[in-house]
Protein backbone atom coordinates (compact mmCIF):
# COMPACT_ATOMS: atom_id res chain seq x y z
CA UNK A 1 0.00 0.00 0.00
CA UNK A 2 1.29 3.63 -0.96
CA UNK A 3 -0.12 6.81 0.65
CA UNK A 4 -2.48 7.16 2.89
CA UNK A 5 -6.68 6.15 2.70
CA UNK A 6 -9.31 8.34 1.31
CA UNK A 7 -12.15 8.24 -1.08
CA UNK A 8 -10.73 6.32 -4.72
CA UNK A 9 -11.42 4.75 -7.37
CA UNK A 10 -10.47 1.45 -8.26
CA UNK A 11 -9.79 -0.63 -11.42
CA UNK A 12 -7.09 -3.00 -12.79
CA UNK A 13 -4.69 -2.88 -15.96
CA UNK A 14 -2.91 -6.26 -17.79
CA UNK A 15 0.60 -5.34 -17.90
CA UNK A 16 1.61 -7.65 -20.49
CA UNK A 17 4.78 -10.19 -19.71
CA UNK A 18 6.44 -12.83 -21.57
CA UNK A 19 4.45 -16.10 -21.25
CA UNK A 20 5.80 -17.62 -18.27
CA UNK A 21 6.93 -21.42 -18.06
CA UNK A 22 4.51 -22.57 -15.97
CA UNK A 23 0.73 -22.40 -15.87
CA UNK A 24 1.31 -19.90 -19.26
CA UNK A 25 -2.84 -20.49 -19.69
CA UNK A 26 -3.13 -18.54 -15.92
CA UNK A 27 -1.59 -15.30 -17.25
CA UNK A 28 -2.97 -15.46 -20.97
CA UNK A 29 -6.34 -12.72 -20.19
CA UNK A 30 -9.32 -12.53 -22.39
CA UNK A 31 -7.56 -9.69 -24.15
CA UNK A 32 -5.38 -11.94 -25.80
CA UNK A 33 -1.81 -11.55 -24.64
CA UNK A 34 0.08 -12.43 -21.43
CA UNK A 35 0.02 -10.25 -18.77
CA UNK A 36 -0.13 -9.52 -15.05
CA UNK A 37 -2.60 -7.66 -13.19
CA UNK A 38 -2.01 -4.45 -11.67
CA UNK A 39 -5.08 -3.06 -9.63
CA UNK A 40 -5.09 0.48 -8.19
CA UNK A 41 -7.01 2.46 -5.95
CA UNK A 42 -6.47 6.16 -6.89
CA UNK A 43 -7.54 9.29 -5.86
CA UNK A 44 -8.37 12.83 -7.51
CA UNK A 45 -5.37 13.67 -7.91
CA UNK A 46 -4.31 10.68 -9.89
CA UNK A 47 -2.09 9.52 -6.98
CA UNK A 48 -2.05 5.99 -6.55
CA UNK A 49 -2.81 5.03 -2.60
CA UNK A 50 -3.26 1.38 -3.17
CA UNK A 51 -2.12 -1.21 -5.04
CA UNK A 52 -1.67 -5.22 -5.14
CA UNK A 53 0.03 -6.32 -8.44
CA UNK A 54 1.45 -9.91 -9.59
CA UNK A 55 -1.58 -12.07 -9.89
CA UNK A 56 -2.01 -13.55 -13.04
CA UNK A 57 -3.91 -12.36 -16.30
CA UNK A 58 -6.85 -14.04 -16.39
CA UNK A 59 -7.89 -13.70 -12.72
CA UNK A 60 -11.04 -11.67 -12.56
CA UNK A 61 -11.19 -7.70 -10.45
CA UNK A 62 -13.09 -9.33 -8.27
CA UNK A 63 -11.00 -12.03 -7.05
CA UNK A 64 -8.29 -9.63 -6.97
CA UNK A 65 -9.70 -7.61 -4.83
CA UNK A 66 -11.22 -10.07 -2.62
CA UNK A 67 -7.59 -11.02 -1.68
CA UNK A 68 -6.03 -7.25 -1.53
CA UNK A 69 -5.32 -5.04 1.94
CA UNK A 70 -7.54 -2.59 0.40
CA UNK A 71 -10.91 -5.36 1.00
CA UNK A 72 -9.46 -6.11 4.33
CA UNK A 73 -8.89 -3.20 5.89
CA UNK A 74 -12.59 -2.42 4.58
CA UNK A 75 -14.14 -5.10 6.03
CA UNK A 76 -12.19 -5.12 9.50
CA UNK A 77 -13.56 -1.21 9.79
CA UNK A 78 -9.77 -0.30 10.22
CA UNK A 79 -10.44 2.38 7.05
CA UNK A 80 -14.26 3.40 7.77
CA UNK A 81 -15.05 5.50 10.85
CA UNK A 82 -11.53 6.90 11.77
CA UNK A 83 -10.20 10.39 11.63
CA UNK A 84 -10.98 9.97 7.73
CA UNK A 85 -14.46 11.16 8.42
CA UNK A 86 -15.85 13.88 6.51
CA UNK A 87 -18.49 16.23 7.80
CA UNK A 88 -21.30 17.50 5.06
CA UNK A 89 -24.48 19.21 5.99
CA UNK A 90 -24.65 17.87 9.56
CA UNK A 91 -24.02 14.38 7.74
CA UNK A 92 -20.76 12.12 8.49
CA UNK A 93 -19.30 11.13 5.29
CA UNK A 94 -17.12 8.16 5.78
CA UNK A 95 -14.21 6.74 3.13
CA UNK A 96 -15.68 4.58 0.30
CA UNK A 97 -14.31 3.65 -2.71
CA UNK A 98 -15.61 3.59 -6.64
CA UNK A 99 -15.55 0.42 -9.02
CA UNK A 100 -17.41 -0.56 -12.35
CA UNK A 101 -19.49 -3.67 -12.27
CA UNK A 102 -16.94 -6.27 -12.04
CA UNK A 103 -16.56 -5.26 -8.56
CA UNK A 104 -19.17 -6.12 -5.54
CA UNK A 105 -21.49 -3.70 -4.26
CA UNK A 106 -20.38 -3.28 -0.72
CA UNK A 107 -21.20 -0.58 2.06
CA UNK A 108 -18.24 1.08 1.41
CA UNK A 109 -17.74 0.40 -2.40
CA UNK A 110 -20.21 1.89 -4.68
CA UNK A 111 -20.81 0.40 -8.69
CA UNK A 112 -23.13 1.35 -11.06
CA UNK A 113 -26.73 -0.06 -11.22
CA UNK A 114 -27.28 -3.25 -13.77
CA UNK A 115 -28.50 -1.82 -17.13
CA UNK A 116 -30.88 -4.09 -18.18
CA UNK A 117 -32.45 -1.44 -20.29
CA UNK A 118 -35.10 -0.77 -18.27
CA UNK A 119 -33.10 1.62 -16.18
CA UNK A 120 -35.12 4.75 -14.63
CA UNK A 121 -33.92 8.21 -15.54
CA UNK A 122 -32.16 9.26 -12.09
CA UNK A 123 -30.09 5.65 -12.32
CA UNK A 124 -29.15 6.08 -15.84
CA UNK A 125 -27.63 9.69 -14.48
CA UNK A 126 -26.05 8.19 -11.68
CA UNK A 127 -24.61 5.65 -13.96
CA UNK A 128 -23.38 8.25 -15.99
CA UNK A 129 -21.71 10.54 -12.82
CA UNK A 130 -20.11 7.43 -11.08
CA UNK A 131 -18.32 6.93 -14.83
CA UNK A 132 -17.56 10.31 -14.52
CA UNK A 133 -15.73 10.26 -11.59
CA UNK A 134 -14.46 6.31 -12.31
CA UNK A 135 -12.46 8.22 -15.32
CA UNK A 136 -9.83 8.99 -12.98
CA UNK A 137 -8.28 5.80 -12.44
CA UNK A 138 -8.31 5.17 -16.07
CA UNK A 139 -6.29 8.11 -16.31
CA UNK A 140 -4.33 7.38 -14.00
CA UNK A 141 -3.30 4.32 -15.60
CA UNK A 142 -2.93 5.54 -18.69
CA UNK A 143 -0.46 8.42 -17.50
CA UNK A 144 1.53 5.44 -15.29
CA UNK A 145 1.51 3.69 -19.06
CA UNK A 146 2.74 6.78 -20.91
CA UNK A 147 5.32 7.58 -18.48
CA UNK A 148 6.81 4.46 -17.35
CA UNK A 149 6.49 2.53 -21.10
CA UNK A 150 8.01 -0.93 -19.74
CA UNK A 151 4.27 -0.88 -18.15
CA UNK A 152 2.96 -0.61 -21.69
CA UNK A 153 4.89 -2.53 -24.23
CA UNK A 154 5.50 -6.49 -23.51
CA UNK A 155 7.66 -6.41 -20.42
CA UNK A 156 11.01 -9.25 -20.95
CA UNK A 157 11.34 -9.80 -17.28
CA UNK A 158 10.85 -12.69 -14.96
CA UNK A 159 6.87 -12.74 -13.75
CA UNK A 160 9.16 -12.74 -10.06
CA UNK A 161 10.36 -9.33 -11.12
CA UNK A 162 7.90 -7.47 -12.88
CA UNK A 163 5.45 -6.68 -9.72
CA UNK A 164 8.96 -4.94 -7.94
CA UNK A 165 8.90 -2.89 -11.37
CA UNK A 166 5.27 -2.30 -11.77
CA UNK A 167 5.37 -0.78 -7.82
CA UNK A 168 8.56 1.50 -8.35
CA UNK A 169 6.27 3.01 -11.41
CA UNK A 170 3.10 3.98 -8.89
CA UNK A 171 5.87 5.04 -6.47
CA UNK A 172 7.57 7.59 -8.56
CA UNK A 173 5.09 8.12 -10.03
CA UNK A 174 3.38 9.79 -7.00
CA UNK A 175 6.39 11.73 -6.53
Amino acid sequence: MIGNGKNGAIDGTNIPILAPKEVPADYHNRKGFYSIILQAVVDSSYKFWNIIVGWAGRVHDARVFANSSIYAQFQRGSVVGNELDKRFNNTTITPFIIGDAAYPLMPWLIKPFRDNGALSAEKRYFNYMLSRARMVVENAFGRLKGRWRCLMKRNDLSTLFVPDVAECCCTLHNI
